[in-house]
């Protein structure tokens, strides 16, 4: 039973509930659709990392994760908190500034969303 401070759950035992198990049911319960959105600090790195370990590790109908996040230095955190074991591929995007005469062509490409 979660501990309740001035009608809030104490954030230590909500992050207990924060599992790879419970999100991948949660996933499997929602079609595939999910949103998790939740407030700064509460622990949505931690969340991630628990789905891609719990994938990992576990025999479950998933056989990747595709992590999406707004900045490098969220990135470079998760990728240094997951065991050496997880397999994984960074996408970095495209070194424009090494494209010369040709980046803006594939500007128009992107803009169109052929690249």
């Amino acid at each position: 039973m979660a501990v309740r401070v001035d009608g809030f759950m104490a954030l230590a035992d909500f992050r207990q509930g924060l599992t790879g198990r419970h999100a991948l049911q949660q996933l499997t319960h929602a079609d595939g659709r999910l949103l998790i959105n939740l407030p700064v600090g509460v622990g949505k790195t931690e969340l991630i990392i628990r789905i891609i370990q719990h994938i990992s590790k576990d025999d479950t109908k998933f056989d990747a994760v595709l992590l999406m996040v707004p900045r490098n230095d969220i990135l470079e955190e998760v990728l240094k908190r997951l065991p050496a074991s997880v397999e994984r591929s960074v996408l970095r995007p495209r070194p424009f500034q090494r494209c010369g005469d040709l980046n803006r062509e594939w500007q128009s490409f992107e803009k169109s969303g052929c690249a």
